[in-house]
């Protein structure tokens, strides 16, 4: 509820932030590091790169995805 509260970032914004938080509290040692005292701030610069891979990697497997999509001859285990 709290991610992208501003009427002026677009909603496409917004669900990457949403997306980016997730991966942040979800994937990483954030809370933890927040849990030992470390600034809010200094944390998320220790797990950027890590969010950033993960987001990466996440729209690989949807580029993957859109290709096989495309393709007429695409198969699919069910």
């Amino acid at each position: 509820g709290r991610v992208g509260r501003t009427a002026q970032i677009s909603d496409e914004h917004r669900i990457q932030l949403a997306v980016e938080a997730h991966i942040r509290h979800v994937m990483t040692p954030y809370d933890k590091l927040l849990d030992e005292g470390v600034e809010r701030n200094k944390a998320r610069k220790r797990v950027w790169d890590t969010v950033q891979a993960i987001e990466r990697a996440w729209q690989g497997c949807m580029a993957k995805e859109q290709k096989e999509e495309d393709s007429p001859l695409a198969l699919r285990l069910a």
